[in-house]
């Protein structure tokens, strides 16, 4: 059974040819083949999952919403993937933001692709004071600044790293950087300095004219809703991908950590130096003081549905919330100099690192966790921030 469309919708199913000139669907699944033919534009928009038992031909460009499944060859000028890429045959051409070109042979993710049980060390990246790391919902695009220098990206998994030459010049206090789940857009702030974003995963930068002592940022899955926080100033938003920006109601505070969820709906904010946590629940627009212990909070993660949420304190514990951030409860981790955590989309996975100490896991919600081995042994690491995909692994 073949299927020919010169327009687009809908979902399709069990077919063996699908040859269109423009597709917007929600789950394709092709036996055969998979063709789109509107060269020069975007030809297919399938929110969840791509899946082809022998070709794809994509003579334009696809976004892809959740997973790509393809028994045989890809030929693609511009492919978007969300979620995770199994491919079985050749990739001609499948090329990455950084320049490089994905293989047939799956890349280790990141420094661990085993939730985080075991670490490995990338050799020649040794560039500087990373103060920062960012990864898409596939683990696929990643991003990293360094402190006193410039924006490094990587598109095949953290295998490799390509420095970004931007506006500010190679010697730049990059603090903190953000991505949406695609990757695709992207948000890099400078403490103090200026804002930046990107909408071609981290490859060029525009200035955002705002000046401020920025302390974190944090992006939606779309990429649409982005919010950044100010030390002992307000709290930022923006609804249209970083281009402009507004306050929001919060007085001003030692804001430390921002997250939200992937609609970005749900926010969760920290406050340093004996402050609270605050949620959102319109954007970030409005703003709470829930009942958390008052604290020197580091550093908060939210999951997908911000339903799951964990902070840590700089000193102090990890405490974890089942209700939106609106009640929190000590987990079994024990007082340390907790800096960075991340979690999976689902929220039992998370990860947690102490600076001037090493990595902590949890399979659990952030109820227990395990001190992970590190390519540094037992020695101590000054670990300022990690990241994680969607999937935790």
């Amino acid at each position: 059974m073949s299927w020919k469309k010169y327009g687009g919708l809908g979902n399709l199913e069990n077919m063996n040819n699908i040859v269109t000139h423009s597709i917007v669907a929600d789950d394709v699944i092709a036996n055969n083949t998979f063709t789109t033919y509107n060269i020069g534009f975007q030809s297919a928009d399938i929110s969840q999952n791509l899946t082809v038992g022998n070709t794809v031909q994509i003579y334009g460009g696809a976004s892809i919403g959740q997973d790509v499944n393809v028994g045989g060859t890809v030929i693609t000028a511009n492919l978007s993937v969300s979620g995770l890429t199994d491919l079985g045959g050749a990739v001609n051409p499948f090329t990455l933001a950084d320049g490089s070109v994905l293989t047939t042979t799956n890349p280790p993710l990141d420094f661990s692709n085993n939730f985080g049980a075991v670490w490995q060390a990338f050799p020649n990246i040794n560039v500087g004071t990373w103060q920062s790391v960012a990864m898409s919902a596939s683990g696929q695009h990643q991003s990293a600044v360094v402190f006193g220098g410039t924006i490094y990206i990587s598109g095949n998994y953290g295998v490799t790293w390509t420095a970004i030459s931007t506006p500010e010049g190679p010697a730049t206090d990059w603090y903190r950087i953000a991505m949406s789940g695609s990757g695709k857009y992207q948000t890099a702030v400078i403490n103090p300095g200026y804002m930046y974003v990107s909408s071609n995963y981290g490859v060029t930068w525009t200035q955002i004219s705002i000046s401020a002592t920025w302390e974190g940022v944090a992006v939606s899955s779309s990429g649409q809703y982005q919010t950044a926080i100010v030390v002992d100033g307000p709290i930022y938003i923006s609804a249209d991908y970083g281009s402009t920006w507004m306050s929001s109601s919060a007085s001003p505070a030692k804001w430390i950590s921002i997250a939200m969820s992937a609609s970005g709906q749900y926010q969760s904010a920290a406050v340093n130096s004996g402050g609270l946590i605050y949620t959102s629940s319109d954007y970030g627009v409005n703003w709470t003081a829930q009942s958390s212990p008052i604290a020197d909070w580091q550093s908060i993660a939210v999951s997908s549905s911000a339903q799951y949420q964990s902070a840590v304190i700089n000193g102090g514990g990890i405490y974890t919330s089942q209700n939106y951030g609106m009640t929190w409860t000590a987990s079994t981790a024990i007082n340390k100099s907790w800096y960075s955590i991340a979690m999976s989309a689902s929220g039992k996975y998370q990860a947690a690192v102490v600076e001037n100490g090493t990595i902590y896991t949890s399979t659990n919600h952030g109820s227990r966790w395990i001190a992970q081995t590190t390519p540094l042994g037992s020695a101590v690491a000054e670990w300022s921030s990690i990241a994680m995909s969607a999937s935790g692994q």
